[in-house]
């Protein structure tokens, strides 16, 4: 995970403006996207990131729909023992 997260933290410095750092955004949520690691927040704001920063774009698309599910998801573990 953390070599990962690396390798998409470097491609977002190296070239911002990017269509790679896009989808490097993108897949930084996805590594933190996993419901067993219970790291929506993490993930959420990779997201938004992404649909933010990069409006328009193929990664923005996914982005922005992952993050509506997240949101649902992380609203209904809420109260329970699995949420915070």
């Amino acid at each position: 995970l953390n070599d990962a997260a690396g390798h998409f933290h470097a491609a977002i410095e190296a070239d911002p403006s990017s269509a790679e750092a896009a989808e490097s955004l993108y897949l930084l949520g996805l590594l933190h996207d996993f419901g067993y690691l219970q790291r929506f927040d993490e993930s959420m704001m990779y997201y938004q990131r992404c649909f933010d920063e990069y409006p328009g774009t193929e990664a923005a698309r996914r982005a922005e729909e992952r993050y509506g599910i997240l949101k649902e998801i992380s609203g209904g573990i809420q109260g329970t023992p699995h949420g915070k």
